[in-house]
């Protein structure tokens, strides 16, 4: 029994292991990228006097361009502008912003979140705009309606954009603004800024390129009066937030490690106690305790080797379910998912059964030394 009880513990450990890792990194992996593909993971803009200062005017020249090309952990960048205004319909009105792209900008992640509108003939050119669904749901607007947008300056300028798109992000909140997408020329024409003057120049990375040290790359082949701000920089409380489950993770490997060892010598003690006899008699008969521990071990490995098997087919087949079916759900407004992600290398997979297989066999030393203070002559005179 105690057999049995020592290897389901095993088998749970391996796959609790399996599936937090798999879990955090899914979050760590998942939320980052929902930010980075609305926001890029680096944005130039000019340096400012202080944190209060608003984002000012940026000249973005030709050398300036060519420079970040030469840069290999760059995928793609593209100038953007963000003006703030008001969308009025005739029933209501709400505060947002206007991001203005060029045609260099890729929609690929604006269309994928696309819940109204065809992805495959988006056109931002004219008058036409994206829109969030919180604002379409505010303004009772659907697609091909017009959007009336006041721009708060001296004069009081007023352009009218047709909607092509409503999208839904499920960081929306986290940006904390609701920004409507339309071309950069318009907001450079209501600004009296010229074709090479922008808010920011966006920056989107490779996959596997390490953002602080791209962002280092980057400041090297800028002028003085500008500057690269990177991801974390905008979004401090969330990487904040999403660095604390590495620890959760660590807490969690250490107690599923120690279930799994404390069940194995568990087990391993009641077997020696019950063939206590059966050793001593062993001894008696010339059996030395190096064969005495080799029999044990061979008993430990009947536990480990059926544990491991189980406990990863367990782990990674639920990973992987979860992964294509998404049957565990999440509340979207609360983790920006809709379900559970999952996500785990196959070095990791290795380093979880390397460590777990160490510590059994260090803690397997307790129970097979006690076999070495066992006395024949007693064991023998208590039967």
């Amino acid at each position: 029994m105690m057999v049995i009880i020592s290897m389901i513990g095993i088998i749970v450990g391996i796959a609790i292991m399996e599936i937090s890792v798999g879990v955090v990194n899914g979050f760590q992996n998942e939320i980052p990228a929902k930010i980075t593909g609305f926001w890029g993971q680096i944005q130039i803009e000019t340096q400012r006097l202080s944190e209060s200062s608003s984002t000012l005017p940026l000249d973005f020249s030709l050398k300036n361009k060519n420079d970040l090309k030469k840069i290999k952990s760059i995928e793609w960048f593209s100038p953007i502008i963000y003006k703030a205004g008001i969308a009025k319909t005739t029933h209501s009105f709400e505060g947002v912003i206007i991001k203005g792209i060029d045609t260099e900008y890729s929609l690929s992640y604006l269309k994928s979140h696309l819940i109204s509108g065809n992805g495959s003939k988006i056109d931002l050119t004219g008058s036409n705009c994206l829109i969030p669904s919180t604002i379409a749901d505010k303004l009772n607007l659907k697609v091909s309606d017009s959007l009336t947008i006041y721009f708060i300056q001296n004069p009081l300028r007023i352009r009218r954009l047709i909607i092509s798109g409503i999208y839904k992000t499920p960081i929306q909140n986290e940006l904390g603004k609701s920004f409507v997408i339309t071309n950069l020329t318009t907001l450079q024409r209501l600004n009296n800024w010229s074709d090479s003057t922008y808010s920011a120049i966006e920056v989107h990375l490779k996959n596997g390129a390490e953002i602080v040290n791209s962002s280092d790359q980057i400041n090297e082949v800028l002028p003085l009066n500008l500057t690269s701000n990177t991801i974390y920089d905008q979004f401090t409380q969330l990487y904040t937030w999403l660095s604390l489950f590495d620890t959760n993770k660590i807490v969690l490997l250490i107690i599923m490690l120690s279930v799994s060892t404390l069940n194995l010598i568990t087990a391993l003690l009641v077997l020696i106690m019950e063939r206590t006899n059966q050793v001593g008699i062993l001894k008696t008969l010339g059996f030395s305790n190096y064969h005495l521990r080799q029999y044990f071990l061979l008993l430990s490995t009947k536990i480990l080797v059926p544990g491991f098997v189980i406990g990863n087919l367990l782990g990674l087949g639920l990973i992987v379910f979860q992964r294509y079916f998404g049957v565990f759900s999440l509340p979207e407004d609360t983790y920006y998912l809709n379900q559970i992600p999952v996500l785990i290398s196959l070095k990791e997979v290795l380093y979880i059964n390397l460590a777990t297989l160490f510590t059994c066999i260090l803690t397997l030393l307790i129970p097979v030394l006690i076999i070495s203070k066992i006395s024949p002559v007693k064991t023998i005179k208590f039967d």
